[in-house]
């Protein structure tokens, strides 16, 4: 749902027209008469875009004025946090106040344990920003953070489904110098592959060019899209067809994208080291001249670019090109759109000495329209200024250089956040090309609606249970076989009925029957 911030943005004119004498002249953004301290467990950025999360950032700073409520962190590296919360979540034990999990049902199955604080019964009370969001900016918010039994809790943010998506994104000074296009269909985009392999568009003698690449394997799955498959992030490998839900994970149409990654694979064209390659691995890939094609998120076309050689002499200039969803051999062309439930969803832990004011603290910082805009904005009359329709206009540089608020710890996406197309816009504006060229994907109607319905709050009890039973053995074994197929570790033609059969050993069966419970219930839900 795309919502202008006009609302937002006259309440900041009012809050926000003098900031530096703020907290003082009015304590009334205060949530406590006395500054007290609150913890928080979170992960770094997922690249190094960012300043690690800390109280020497002016953003921090400024929140702690703000809300007279200090941070300790304990912040972990993205790579690691997966297993920093499962280990915390296993103990049963919490020694912070807050924990981001980003994981409704892990939120859920602590909840329900006992760690987390159920934040339903209070929320007019400690959570009136959220009450107002919901409200005014995106319906579906609340209730994208609720269980099915009416518990919340954490507080998260939300994500458009129709802004920062994984694309293809090409090395512009590459498609120069061989006199090329942005390809539109899957056979272009091979040719033009083909073309990029063996040149030595760095100039330094050495064949280190990468063609292909991305942040995992996972990132793939945006070419695969050309092939009738709908996986994409935070999708399921699960499509429905006539109402009746079907695993892609062994579909022949997996079958055919895997047969194609593997033949980029073995002819020097994939990054050969695809299957461990991580978001700060690839960006130093890309600050060495290295790479022709990378997938990622399309803001990354901007930051990425401004890595290179190129990039540093011209950081406003384009240095990667955004590219639209490839037309397959049977005629499929889409990007499946995004659409996250509760994004960064944090919990407050049920034993702290300070429940209400850590809940009043993430509702402040996630939902406030002041802290909104300065998270979004910078400060105004640095970075930005409003005119007389409240409408935002960024202050560029006097030098030239980019406009840039992350030195602020402004735009840090790894605590939860509100991600409209709005803010992505008011973030950007400063490149021109990068607007235009998002707009052009956004106009081509070139986004479809995963079939099977994948943003959804909460799991029944049934739907759990079956996916507790047999999910992460089949996820598991899908994500290893894919990577061995890809890099002909095994071989898709002898050993793919193998892999079938056992897919369908670890309870593929149940796992496709929980998410046609789920299918059917969203949708009777929605009729």
């Amino acid at each position: 749902m795309k919502r202008t911030l006009s609302l937002l943005l006259a309440l900041c004119v009012m809050l926000c027209a003098s900031f530096p004498a703020f907290a003082e002249e009015n304590p009334g953004t205060w949530l406590c008469d006395e500054k007290t301290t609150l913890t928080v467990c979170c992960y770094d950025a997922v690249n190094n875009s960012y300043p690690t999360i800390s109280n020497d950032l002016r953003f921090w700073q400024w929140l702690e004025e703000y809300t007279n409520v200090h941070i300790e962190w304990e912040v972990h590296s993205n790579a690691d946090y997966e297993t920093v919360k499962a280990v915390k979540l296993a103990s049963g034990q919490l020694d912070t106040d807050m924990i981001e999990l980003n994981n409704m049902q892990m939120a859920i199955q602590g909840g329900e344990s006992g760690m987390f604080v159920d934040i339903a019964p209070h929320l007019e009370e400690w959570a009136p920003h959220a009450i107002a969001y919901d409200a005014e900016q995106d319906s579906q918010y609340i209730e994208s953070m609720t269980a099915a039994d009416g518990s919340i809790w954490g507080l998260g943010g939300s994500v458009s489904p129709d802004i920062g998506h994984i694309v293809i994104c090409y090395n512009t000074a590459w498609l120069e110098e061989l006199g090329a296009e942005v390809p539109t269909t899957l056979d272009e985009f091979t040719e033009l592959c083909r073309q990029m392999k063996g040149v030595d568009f760095n100039g330094n003698g050495t064949d280190d060019e990468i063609v292909l690449t991305s942040s995992g394997v996972d990132g793939l799955q945006t070419i695969a899209t050309a092939f009738g498959l709908e996986a994409y992030e935070d999708t399921t490998n699960f499509a429905a067809v006539d109402g009746v839900v079907h695993s892609e994970m062994v579909s022949d149409e997996m079958r055919e994208f895997l047969t194609y990654a593997n033949m980029l694979y073995e002819e020097g064209i994939l990054d050969p080291s695809i299957t461990s390659n991580t978001a700060d691995l690839m960006s130093q890939q890309i600050a060495q001249d290295n790479v022709g094609i990378f997938i990622y998120y399309s803001a990354f076309a901007v930051t990425y670019g401004r890595l290179t050689t190129a990039g540093q002499a011209d950081p406003l200039g384009e240095h990667y090109t955004l590219g639209g969803p490839l037309l397959g051999p049977n005629g499929d062309q889409y990007y499946v759109l995004r659409n996250r439930a509760a994004s960064g969803l944090t919990c407050v832990n049920a034993q702290s000495e300070n429940i209400e004011l850590a809940v009043r603290w993430l509702d402040t910082l996630i939902n406030d329209p002041v802290v909104i805009m300065t998270r979004t904005c910078g400060f105004e009359g640095e970075n930005y200024t409003l005119d007389e329709n409240g409408e935002v206009e960024l202050i560029y540089p006097e030098d030239g250089s980019v406009w840039d608020i992350s030195q602020y710890g402004c735009g840090q996406i790894s605590l939860p956040h509100h991600q409209t197309y709005d803010q992505l816009m008011n973030s950007r504006k400063a490149m021109t090309w990068y607007i235009d060229e998002y707009n052009a994907i956004l106009d081509s109607n070139c986004f479809i609606a995963p079939s099977v319905p994948t943003n959804v709050p909460a799991f029944t009890t049934e739907e759990q249970d079956l996916f507790d039973l047999v999910k992460s053995d089949c996820d598991d074994y899908f994500r290893e076989m894919r990577a061995k197929f890809i890099t002909g570790e095994a071989d898709i033609e002898t050993e793919w009925d193998a892999y079938v059969e056992m897919m369908n050993a670890l309870g593929l069966e149940d796992y496709t029957a929980a998410w046609q419970m789920v299918y059917d219930r969203v949708t009777a839900e929605q009729a």
